[in-house]
Protein backbone atom coordinates (compact mmCIF):
# COMPACT_ATOMS: atom_id res chain seq x y z
CA UNK A 1 0.00 0.00 0.00
CA UNK A 2 1.49 3.30 -0.86
CA UNK A 3 0.85 6.97 0.87
CA UNK A 4 -1.59 8.12 -1.61
CA UNK A 5 -3.56 4.99 -1.40
CA UNK A 6 -7.31 5.47 -0.07
CA UNK A 7 -9.89 2.89 0.89
CA UNK A 8 -13.48 2.49 0.43
CA UNK A 9 -15.73 3.06 3.53
CA UNK A 10 -17.48 -0.11 4.13
CA UNK A 11 -20.81 -0.12 6.11
CA UNK A 12 -22.05 -3.16 7.54
CA UNK A 13 -26.29 -3.13 7.93
CA UNK A 14 -27.68 -5.86 10.11
CA UNK A 15 -31.18 -6.58 9.09
CA UNK A 16 -33.53 -7.78 11.89
CA UNK A 17 -36.94 -9.28 11.11
CA UNK A 18 -38.07 -10.81 14.23
CA UNK A 19 -41.39 -10.15 15.58
CA UNK A 20 -40.00 -9.41 18.99
CA UNK A 21 -37.71 -6.19 19.42
CA UNK A 22 -34.15 -7.10 19.14
CA UNK A 23 -32.36 -8.25 22.09
CA UNK A 24 -28.80 -8.63 21.35
CA UNK A 25 -25.64 -6.93 21.38
CA UNK A 26 -25.06 -3.19 19.40
CA UNK A 27 -21.61 -3.25 19.37
CA UNK A 28 -18.66 -5.46 19.31
CA UNK A 29 -17.49 -5.33 22.74
CA UNK A 30 -21.15 -6.93 23.88
CA UNK A 31 -20.26 -10.06 22.22
CA UNK A 32 -16.76 -10.34 23.47
CA UNK A 33 -15.99 -12.28 26.57
CA UNK A 34 -14.91 -10.27 29.91
CA UNK A 35 -11.32 -9.21 28.50
CA UNK A 36 -7.94 -8.09 30.86
CA UNK A 37 -8.24 -4.14 31.16
CA UNK A 38 -4.34 -4.25 28.98
CA UNK A 39 -6.61 -5.38 26.56
CA UNK A 40 -10.12 -3.53 26.83
CA UNK A 41 -7.47 -0.66 26.19
CA UNK A 42 -6.73 -1.34 23.34
CA UNK A 43 -9.72 -3.10 21.69
CA UNK A 44 -11.51 -1.51 19.03
CA UNK A 45 -15.20 -1.30 19.30
CA UNK A 46 -17.23 -1.69 16.33
CA UNK A 47 -21.43 -0.32 16.73
CA UNK A 48 -23.95 -2.23 14.76
CA UNK A 49 -25.69 -0.49 12.30
CA UNK A 50 -29.24 -2.33 13.31
CA UNK A 51 -32.23 -1.88 10.90
CA UNK A 52 -34.81 -3.70 12.77
CA UNK A 53 -37.94 -4.25 11.05
CA UNK A 54 -40.69 -3.76 13.03
CA UNK A 55 -39.44 -0.35 14.20
CA UNK A 56 -38.85 0.75 10.50
CA UNK A 57 -41.93 3.23 10.59
CA UNK A 58 -39.06 5.85 11.04
CA UNK A 59 -37.15 5.53 7.77
CA UNK A 60 -38.58 6.74 3.95
CA UNK A 61 -36.62 4.35 1.39
CA UNK A 62 -35.79 5.57 -1.77
CA UNK A 63 -37.03 2.11 -3.56
CA UNK A 64 -40.52 1.97 -3.58
CA UNK A 65 -40.11 -2.06 -3.32
CA UNK A 66 -38.42 -1.58 -0.54
CA UNK A 67 -40.56 0.40 1.10
CA UNK A 68 -43.51 -1.95 0.66
CA UNK A 69 -41.51 -4.87 1.75
CA UNK A 70 -41.04 -2.93 5.08
CA UNK A 71 -44.52 -1.64 5.27
CA UNK A 72 -46.17 -4.94 5.09
CA UNK A 73 -43.68 -6.98 7.28
CA UNK A 74 -43.79 -4.45 9.84
CA UNK A 75 -47.99 -4.34 9.35
CA UNK A 76 -48.31 -8.00 8.93
CA UNK A 77 -46.33 -8.45 12.51
CA UNK A 78 -48.42 -6.21 14.12
CA UNK A 79 -51.44 -7.64 12.75
CA UNK A 80 -52.69 -4.67 11.04
CA UNK A 81 -53.83 -6.88 7.91
CA UNK A 82 -56.52 -4.29 7.20
CA UNK A 83 -53.92 -1.13 7.14
CA UNK A 84 -52.20 -3.71 4.64
CA UNK A 85 -55.40 -4.02 2.17
CA UNK A 86 -56.23 -0.74 2.25
CA UNK A 87 -52.48 0.02 0.61
CA UNK A 88 -51.44 -2.52 -1.08
CA UNK A 89 -54.75 -4.63 -1.72
CA UNK A 90 -55.21 -4.08 -5.65
CA UNK A 91 -51.45 -3.09 -5.49
CA UNK A 92 -49.48 -5.83 -8.02
CA UNK A 93 -46.59 -6.88 -6.32
CA UNK A 94 -43.40 -9.13 -8.43
CA UNK A 95 -42.80 -12.30 -7.12
CA UNK A 96 -39.60 -11.87 -5.42
CA UNK A 97 -41.31 -9.14 -3.14
CA UNK A 98 -43.98 -11.88 -1.92
CA UNK A 99 -40.81 -14.19 -1.58
CA UNK A 100 -39.03 -11.56 0.92
CA UNK A 101 -42.10 -10.53 2.34
CA UNK A 102 -42.74 -14.40 3.04
CA UNK A 103 -39.47 -15.16 4.19
CA UNK A 104 -39.60 -12.09 6.68
CA UNK A 105 -42.80 -12.96 8.62
CA UNK A 106 -42.26 -16.61 8.18
CA UNK A 107 -44.91 -17.54 5.71
CA UNK A 108 -44.11 -20.51 3.75
CA UNK A 109 -47.29 -19.76 1.97
CA UNK A 110 -45.93 -16.25 0.75
CA UNK A 111 -42.94 -17.52 -0.09
CA UNK A 112 -44.25 -20.61 -2.23
CA UNK A 113 -47.33 -18.22 -4.00
CA UNK A 114 -44.34 -15.64 -4.74
CA UNK A 115 -41.97 -18.84 -6.38
CA UNK A 116 -44.75 -20.32 -8.07
CA UNK A 117 -46.30 -17.14 -8.95
CA UNK A 118 -49.86 -18.07 -7.49
CA UNK A 119 -51.12 -14.72 -7.17
CA UNK A 120 -50.23 -10.83 -8.27
CA UNK A 121 -51.49 -8.68 -6.12
CA UNK A 122 -51.86 -8.42 -2.27
CA UNK A 123 -55.31 -8.86 -1.37
CA UNK A 124 -55.29 -12.42 -2.35
CA UNK A 125 -51.60 -13.12 -0.73
CA UNK A 126 -53.12 -11.51 2.48
CA UNK A 127 -56.06 -14.01 2.78
CA UNK A 128 -53.64 -16.94 2.30
CA UNK A 129 -51.44 -15.20 5.19
CA UNK A 130 -54.24 -14.56 7.46
CA UNK A 131 -55.25 -18.14 6.88
CA UNK A 132 -51.59 -19.35 7.97
CA UNK A 133 -51.65 -17.39 10.88
CA UNK A 134 -54.82 -19.04 11.73
CA UNK A 135 -53.63 -22.69 11.39
CA UNK A 136 -50.32 -21.27 13.46
CA UNK A 137 -52.69 -20.22 15.92
CA UNK A 138 -54.75 -23.57 16.34
CA UNK A 139 -51.61 -25.51 16.05
CA UNK A 140 -49.83 -23.33 18.80
CA UNK A 141 -53.04 -24.25 21.13
CA UNK A 142 -53.38 -27.79 20.10
CA UNK A 143 -49.64 -28.07 21.49
CA UNK A 144 -50.68 -26.54 24.50
CA UNK A 145 -53.75 -29.06 25.62
CA UNK A 146 -51.30 -31.46 24.95
CA UNK A 147 -48.44 -30.16 27.16
CA UNK A 148 -51.70 -29.92 30.31
CA UNK A 149 -52.13 -33.48 29.45
CA UNK A 150 -48.24 -34.58 29.24
CA UNK A 151 -47.58 -32.37 32.81
CA UNK A 152 -51.15 -33.89 34.35
CA UNK A 153 -49.79 -37.47 33.62
CA UNK A 154 -52.44 -38.92 30.88
CA UNK A 155 -51.29 -41.47 29.10
CA UNK A 156 -50.02 -40.79 25.38
CA UNK A 157 -52.48 -43.24 23.75
CA UNK A 158 -55.33 -41.04 25.80
CA UNK A 159 -53.44 -37.75 24.75
CA UNK A 160 -53.38 -39.45 20.81
CA UNK A 161 -57.34 -40.18 20.94
CA UNK A 162 -58.38 -36.73 22.97
CA UNK A 163 -56.80 -34.65 20.82
CA UNK A 164 -56.57 -36.48 17.58
CA UNK A 165 -52.36 -36.14 17.15
CA UNK A 166 -50.18 -38.33 16.57
CA UNK A 167 -48.06 -40.90 19.29
CA UNK A 168 -45.39 -39.11 17.74
CA UNK A 169 -46.25 -35.25 18.08
CA UNK A 170 -47.02 -36.15 21.61
CA UNK A 171 -43.88 -37.47 22.06
CA UNK A 172 -42.06 -34.54 20.21
CA UNK A 173 -44.32 -32.46 22.30
CA UNK A 174 -42.96 -34.72 25.61
CA UNK A 175 -39.33 -34.65 24.37
CA UNK A 176 -39.31 -30.55 24.27
CA UNK A 177 -39.97 -30.33 27.76
CA UNK A 178 -37.07 -31.57 28.99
Amino acid sequence: MRKEDRLHPVITLTLYYGEKQWDGPYCLKDMIVEMPEEIAAIFSDYKMNLLEVRDSAKYVFNNTDVQCVFEITREAFAGHFDRIREKYGEKELDSELLTVIGQMTGSKELVNMGRNMEVNNMCTALEKLKEDGKMEGIEEKEKAVILVMLKNNYPISEICKISGATEETVLEIKQSMK
